[in-house]
């Protein structure tokens, strides 16, 4: 392991310091904000990133934690969230500073979310996001809209272009069928063993410091069974972090995608666990939901039976309209909340 660069560079006060700026920037979109913790932790910032540093050198480092919250969902039910203590944030996005850049390069074009910056050495001394995107929580509504309300700024950038980059599929491209698929609690359900080995692949040989702090800590958040059995499943949802993880996750849906669309001239396209796949015929479009199965079974994940469906015809048509929302752009016009 004395050839472990990525962990030599984690281990700088510069990059453990950037870590702390990213989770900063992060936190403002927690289920629960703790200010007081923060506030605590950064008024001897100095000292106390030296002392996590030493921790970390000594592998004495022990994660604190989580804050567990329900977070509503539409159909009046709820789903889990988690925040982050400031500290277990400053580690995991110190360590995303240095894997992102790496892990990146394996995502295909069209995986549309969670995608690196251009500019993300800048945004990341800035302390702003290293992706084009944070999580969205108004996706009805276009990017003109968004950007007309300041604090949505960052939220939006990726999903205009999923959206109509899918339409002109079926607009200039002449495929008639899609096929929609939604993974079944997805972040609940991430195999952090397969995560570890994926991952895994894609580093060197020698950088195996740095990945296995990563899933220390991601592994002491798993819940247990009744026997007390670590389930070794699920990662933190809400934050940059197990964002960017999740999409990871799914590189090997993507290669079956591939070649699903290599073999049968379709067309594909993903947004962290939203998959649409676009094709030419009905039998095609059933394929499809198959191979998608099927892939997502071989990493222990499960289609969602409610969000998975083929349209064609009308239905097609009415999935690419985007007339009601035009109305709720023209309504937000005259607002102009962001010169308030």
């Amino acid at each position: 392991m004395a050839n472990d660069k990525l962990f030599k560079k984690l281990c700088k006060p510069e990059t453990m310091k950037i870590g702390w700026y990213l989770a900063q920037d992060d936190s403002r979109d927690d289920f629960v904000r703790d200010p007081v913790s923060h506030a605590d932790y950064a008024s001897n910032l100095a000292a106390r990133l030296e002392y996590l540093i030493e921790q970390l050198q000594c592998n004495r480092y022990q994660p604190k934690q989580l804050i567990e919250v329900d977070v509503p969902k539409s159909d009046l039910s709820v789903r889990p969230g988690n925040v982050l203590p400031i500290e277990e944030a400053s580690v995991l996005h110190a360590i995303i500073y240095l894997l992102a850049p790496i892990l990146n390069d394996a995502l295909d074009s069209a995986v549309y979310s969670y995608r690196l910056r251009k500019d993300w050495k800048k945004k990341a001394k800035r302390g702003q996001s290293l992706f084009r995107e944070v999580p969205i929580s108004v996706p009805f509504l276009k990017r003109r809209t968004i950007r007309s309300i300041s604090p949505f700024i960052a939220w939006y950038e990726q999903w205009p272009a999923f959206d109509i980059d899918t339409k002109k599929a079926v607009d200039q491209e002449g495929y008639t069928h899609l096929t929609k698929t939604d993974v079944s609690s997805y972040f609940e359900n991430i195999d952090l063993r397969l995560l570890h080995d994926l991952i895994k692949s894609l580093l060197k040989k020698e950088e195996k410091r740095t990945l296995q702090l990563l899933f220390r800590i991601l592994s002491s958040w798993t819940r247990t069974s009744v026997a007390g059995v670590p389930l070794n499943r699920g990662i933190p949802q809400g934050n940059d972090v197990s964002s960017f993880l999740g999409n990871i996750y799914l590189i090997p849906l993507d290669r079956i995608l591939i070649n699903f669309c290599k073999k049968y001239g379709a067309k594909w396209f993903r947004y962290v666990d939203d998959v649409k796949v676009y094709t030419r015929s009905e039998k095609h479009a059933r394929e499809a939901v198959f191979v998608i199965n099927k892939a997502l079974r071989d990493i222990h994940l499960n289609l969602q039976g409610s969000k998975t469906e083929i349209l064609s015809g009308e239905s097609l048509r009415q999935e690419h309209d985007s007339s009601k929302l035009d109305v709720v752009n023209d309504w937000n016009e005259p607002l102009n909340l962001d010169k308030g």
